[in-house]
């Protein structure tokens, strides 16, 4: 009996680790690239989660995208393959690490298991004494915004969404492209025509007041010196007289998000 009774375990311990493997091949397979968009690996950075080589098996599809974005937010599902996201450091660490998870479920419920990939994202260092001796100053980054601008941005409005930081900083490269052109007036009026920055910004923040507070804000930070100063009141001189159109319907504000 007590030969029978082990060779019957010899003969179940493999069974259940085919059962286990048989399950495991009719799992759909959870496929993660990260795209990153810019060579420099500062935060912010815009990433694109990519999915789109996730597969289900057995002529079933793929209905939805579990992610975890490694941030400390919250898990969300998708049924998007892509999906754009923004990895800032909000707090006072030099570099962090973010582990992105990502799991598929098929047509029949069943969910893949989790493919990780990591993310390590180095805070903008503070700009030396050169930042302030040029009109256009630093960007180490090269995301278009001078990086004292994108530190205030991420402390002064820490406690927005980042999406609402987005737009902010989209109304800072406006700034900085505004500062490069600041001798080329028909260029000056190009870009305030096809600016798309204080309606992004009213999408994000509907009260009129919060939008002319923040463009302030944005507006000091960038003449903090006299040849800026300077270049700003040459700016405003080349395009007199232009304003802001209304846009209707106001469905369309949300559209003028260009950098999310």
């Amino acid at each position: 009996m007590k030969f029978i009774f082990t060779f019957y375990l010899l003969l179940l311990i493999p069974i259940n680790s085919f059962a286990k493997k048989n399950d495991d091949d009719h799992k759909p397979l959870a496929d993660l690239k990260l795209i990153l968009y810019k060579t420099k690996h500062y935060a912010p950075m815009p990433v694109d989660l990519d999915a789109s080589k996730s597969k289900a098996k057995d002529g079933k599809t793929l209905k939805a995208y579990e992610i975890d974005f490694g941030d400390g937010s919250p898990i969300v599902t998708k049924q998007d393959s892509v999906v754009r996201y923004v990895y800032e450091i909000l707090d006072d660490s030099r570099q962090k690490k973010f582990v992105v998870t990502l799991r598929v479920q098929d047509s029949d419920g069943v969910w893949s298991e989790p493919n990780k990939k990591t993310l390590i994202l180095t805070q903008i260092p503070e700009p030396g004494p050169t930042n302030n001796s040029t009109l256009l100053g630093v960007d180490i980054d090269g995301n278009g915004i001078r990086d004292d601008v994108d530190s205030y941005i991420n402390s002064q409005f820490k406690n927005n969404t980042t999406v609402q930081r987005q737009a902010i900083r989209q109304l800072a490269k406006f700034y900085q492209t505004n500062f490069v052109a600041s001798d080329d007036k028909q260029k000056l009026i190009d870009l305030f025509k096809n600016d798309g920055s204080i309606y992004c910004l009213t999408a994000q923040f509907p009260n009129s007041n919060t939008v002319a507070d923040i463009t302030h804000k944005i507006q000091i930070q960038y003449v903090n010196t006299d040849l800026r100063a300077d270049a700003f009141s040459k700016i405003e001189t080349n395009r007199s007289g232009m304003r802001y159109k209304l846009l209707q319907p106001a469905s369309l504000y949300p559209s003028k998000c260009s950098d999310f």
